[in-house]
């Protein structure tokens, strides 16, 4: 059986197309600014191709979002789940940012809530095709166009992803969620030429959700 929540980005990529200059060139490792903490509000700030973005909740229409994508199975099979978390302007596509991370391995229809608990957590994680073991970041810029960790060559020597804190909000609506601050560097690529440029100075503060 099959629960897809879908990753943030899942249903945008057919309005697409693409231009950029490449840029294969290492990640510098990330500073991101000193200013935003775990106690700030849902944000982002990242500079990408030398040019600072900064959305935050509430503020010009972007919100905050989770979803996961997951794919139920009966004993002795493993069920397995991916967790999404994003910022998303209400009224464009343009300027999205999401973080998918994954996978996790469980019984049943629901992750176990200490299980869930500890698979977030303080600590470096390693960039991962289609968030098979860590972390995928994904990007929307101003003109509608696509970019992800995962595509194109999807190398990243040199990119750094490191959850630097986390807060358990306990349940919520019944279903469990951490905030966390996460600090970045990566190289993203075009989800249709390919083509990449290189995110700084990124830093995320947002939310992880365990499904019901």
């Amino acid at each position: 059986m099959k629960n897809n929540n879908s990753f943030l980005f899942a249903l945008l990529i057919l309005t697409i197309s693409a231009c950029s200059k490449k840029d294969d060139t290492p990640a510098p490792a990330p500073t991101g600014s000193s200013e935003i903490t775990i106690e700030s509000p849902w944000q982002y700030s990242v500079n990408i191709g030398g040019t600072t973005y900064s959305n935050k909740t509430g503020v010009n229409d972007f919100q905050g979002n989770f979803s996961w994508s997951a794919s139920l199975s009966t004993p002795p099979d493993s069920s397995q789940t991916t967790f999404s978390s994003g910022l998303l302007n209400n009224n464009s596509l343009n300027f999205a940012f999401d973080i998918e991370l994954g996978t996790i391995y469980f019984s049943g229809n629901r992750v176990e809530e200490n299980k869930f608990i500890s698979f977030i957590h303080t600590g470096n994680y390693l960039y991962s095709n289609g968030a098979a073991n860590g972390i995928i970041v994904g990007w929307i810029d101003g003109n509608g166009q696509f970019w992800s960790t995962d595509k194109g060559v999807g190398t990243q020597t040199g990119s750094l992803f490191t959850i630097t804190d986390v807060k358990p909000l306990g349940l919520v609506f019944s279903n469990y969620e951490i905030k966390f601050k996460a600090k970045f560097n990566c190289i993203l690529y075009n989800d249709i030429t390919g083509q990449s440029m290189t995110l700084t100075d990124g830093v995320y503060v947002g939310v992880f959700e365990n499904f019901n």
